[in-house]
């Protein structure tokens, strides 16, 4: 059994549902989930396919008292691998190759290891705008320079931010990486700010930053897949997509729309097969080594286009980014004002290209119905 501390408070309970029926779902400790599921139980997890979490002190009931979710450290884990059923339904198992799961758990120890990182380092840019006065933190996304973090994909990042904005008493939520866009969120004003990852790590990582930026009270989090989102439908505002390239977008982007409310707003940043992506990955290898990225392409867009009523797709950074990120690889990271001031001069270029070469990676923008 997987120890959890059941003081915590799951925050946010009453917005999670189930990943596989969207049935509600309601904290409460092992034993009462045993005794619901009654002569069928106890609950139990999966049989092979890797090593489940198994049975925590604390679990999330289903409605119907016929599955739970493991609660670690406060934090709910609600991927469809991880569930627990009653004893009596047989042996569970569950295909970790299915593509709902497959890159989830086959990048996992990488990703929670990149999370296991000092928590300051990333602190320190966001406690400067938590210093900031309120009229300051009301104009977000402007200035740019104070708000953005994408350092080789500025201009698109921005373009994202300014649809997204305004953020005043938001539910924003963010999908995938280890929360500090949705720190900047809070202090741009949202009310709320939800982390969903299937990554415990990065869950971990994206509450204490809250915590320590000051936000701690309005941060929630769940480990779970855009893929199967475990939130209710029309509950969000904004979703923040972080790293959509990496998930399976026939699922991925009518669950973002899912749990938007109507007019909600969806955006993202993601890198676009270029021309010279395969030069480039070629020659300097990926950013991140060990780990799947799929860069977007026009065929990929086709269910974005399906699920929102509205959508934009805006290239960027079809000449200076590529040697951007060389220039990163060889240890010289340039200060975001420098980036900012390289990455419009490179929009201007790309709008001499034709149109389709103008830009190695894209903004996405979405309304929903």
């Amino acid at each position: 059994m997987v120890g959890a501390d059941t003081s915590q408070v799951i925050r946010g309970a009453d917005l999670l549902a189930c990943p596989a029926t969207g049935q509600p779902l309601r904290p409460c400790p092992i034993e009462e989930a045993d005794r619901a599921a009654g002569a069928a139980g106890p609950l139990t997890p999966r049989a092979g396919g890797g090593t489940p979490l198994g049975r925590t002190p604390t679990v999330l009931l289903r409605q119907d008292g016929r599955a739970a979710y493991p609660v670690v450290d406060g934090i709910p884990v609600l991927l469809g691998p991880e569930r627990l059923v009653p004893a009596a339904e047989g042996p569970f198992s569950v295909d970790l190759n299915d593509p709902r799961y497959a890159e989830a758990y086959q990048e996992m120890d990488f990703y929670n290891r990149a999370a296991a990182v000092d928590v300051e380092a990333g602190a320190r840019r966001l406690l400067r705008l938590a210093e900031l006065p309120s009229a300051s933190l009301g104009r977000f996304p402007d200035p740019a320079a104070t708000w953005l973090d994408a350092t080789y994909e500025a201009t698109a990042q921005y373009e994202a931010y300014r649809h997204l904005a305004p953020l005043d008493g938001a539910r924003v939520l963010q999908l995938g990486g280890k929360g500090e866009q949705a720190v900047a969120f809070l202090l741009a004003g949202a009310a709320e700010a939800w982390v969903v990852s299937p990554m415990i790590g990065e869950l971990a990582h994206a509450r204490a930053l809250a915590t320590r930026v000051g936000v701690g009270d309005r941060i929630r989090l769940a480990a779970g897949v855009a893929e199967e989102l475990p939130l209710r439908s029309r509950s969000f505002d904004r979703v923040w997509g972080k790293s959509m390239h990496h998930m399976v977008d026939a699922m991925a982007y009518p669950q973002c729309a899912r749990v938007l409310s109507r007019g909600g707003r969806f955006a993202a940043v993601e890198p676009w097969r270029a021309l010279l992506h395969g030069i480039g990955t070629r020659v300097l290898g990926k950013r991140e080594r060990g780990v799947e990225c799929r860069p977007l392409t026009r065929d990929r867009l086709a269910p974005f286009d399906r699920a929102f009523a509205w959508i934009r797709v805006v290239r960027h950074g079809p000449v200076l980014r590529y040697p951007m990120i060389a220039l990163e690889k060889a240890g010289v990271t340039l200060p975001l004002e420098t980036a900012w001031r390289l990455a419009r001069l490179d929009d201007r270029l790309g709008a001499l290209l034709p149109p389709g070469n103008r830009g190695s990676c894209a903004t996405l923008l979405g309304i929903a119905a």
